[in-house]
């Protein structure tokens, strides 16, 4: 019997440690729970704050978008007047090339019509030249004949120039020799004797 009176209490104290240790693992459990609610309420709102954040920027996003439509059909519509200018003004540089043609072409006519009648005055004025050209040849053997007779007709008047020159300084020598003659007859020296 004493055997089995400590086979309860075996068991007793097995079941007591049991609930004590079930006991502290529920609590730890718990608080585990407790943590991880906090955790997640934390998360919670730091995931609030990011929705409220993220709607903000699609809200932005969007207005920008709505404005980036907005120039994408200005531009388009701007595009289309570019085009139409564009068109028009292709319409009127063709027509004016055309009349541009035209008129060249009938420029070019009376260009060839004026250079033609020219070229023939410009042939008859050869002709003529060629007369006009020997005469002119001739004239011009005269002018250097005549040239060249003022050229020796020049070297004469140079040398008789030069002759002259000299004649007048043996003129003026003499004359000194003169004025000193005159002088010693109108004053004589006087005689040493005296």
């Amino acid at each position: 019997m004493k055997g089995l009176g400590l086979l309860p209490l075996i068991i007793v104290l097995i079941l007591v440690a049991l609930f004590l240790f079930t006991g502290n693992y529920q609590q730890r459990q718990i608080d585990n729970l407790e943590e991880t609610q906090v955790t997640m309420q934390h998360e919670d709102e730091r995931l609030a704050d990011e929705i409220i954040r993220l709607e903000t920027e699609v809200v932005g996003i969007r207005t920008g978008l709505e404005g980036v439509q907005t120039e994408m059909v200005d531009i388009e519509k701007n595009i289309a007047t570019v085009a139409l200018e564009s068109e028009n003004l292709r319409a009127g540089i063709t027509s004016d090339l055309e009349n541009l043609n035209e008129g060249l072409a009938t420029k070019q006519d009376v260009l060839k019509k004026e250079l033609a009648a020219e070229l023939e005055k410009m042939k008859s004025a050869l002709e003529g030249s060629d007369n006009d050209q020997q005469s002119l040849k001739d004239r011009i053997f005269s002018l250097e004949g005549q040239l060249e007779v003022a050229r020796q007709d020049r070297i004469e008047l140079a040398t008789r120039h030069l002759m002259l020159e000299e004649v007048l300084k043996d003129l003026a020598n003499t004359q000194q020799l003169l004025e000193k003659a005159i002088q010693r007859i109108e004053n004589p020296p006087p005689d040493p004797e005296k």
